[in-house]
């Protein structure tokens, strides 16, 4: 029976599958972005997943609707954006950000620390809104029927 360690590329792809929500991916995107900051790391792994994540979530086949008000709050509060009256307005500035994304994983060295900081900011406050429309774990278990 094949083992995670026996293959370590599997390993990892079912790590950045457990890895794959909101909270998750701007929180280790954010970390990579620090680290950038601090001339530690180039990965830029989970940047390019959390692009990835919001331009799958916030195409016209998707429009997961909570990926829509988190992005929207996370925009809103990172000072990215004024706040939003149509979606399209907010896709267009989603795509803004992803384009953002995309030249820090092109050209990491070179991107302005100003820059960098402004998006780490941003995974941040995406990470926490996207925490806050998580549903509680308390609410996905069923009650006993006997509790009161």
């Amino acid at each position: 029976m094949p083992t995670l360690m026996s293959n370590p590329r599997r390993g990892k792809e079912i790590i950045w599958e457990l890895e794959g929500d909101f909270p998750s991916l701007s929180s280790i995107a954010a970390i990579e972005l620090d680290n950038l900051i601090l001339k530690k790391s180039t990965n830029l792994e989970g940047v390019k997943r959390l692009a990835a994540k919001i331009s799958n979530s916030l195409s016209m086949t998707s429009n997961d609707p909570t990926a829509i008000v988190v992005m929207d709050m996370a925009m809103t509060d990172s000072q990215l954006s004024s706040p939003l009256e149509t979606v399209d307005q907010l896709v267009e500035k989603a795509e803004e950000i992803i384009g953002r994304l995309k030249q820090i994983m092109a050209k990491p060295q070179k991107t302005n620390i100003t820059e960098l900081k402004t998006m780490r900011n941003f995974c941040i406050t995406l990470s926490k809104h996207a925490s806050a429309c998580e549903p509680s774990p308390y609410d996905m278990e069923p009650y006993h029927p006997f509790r009161r």
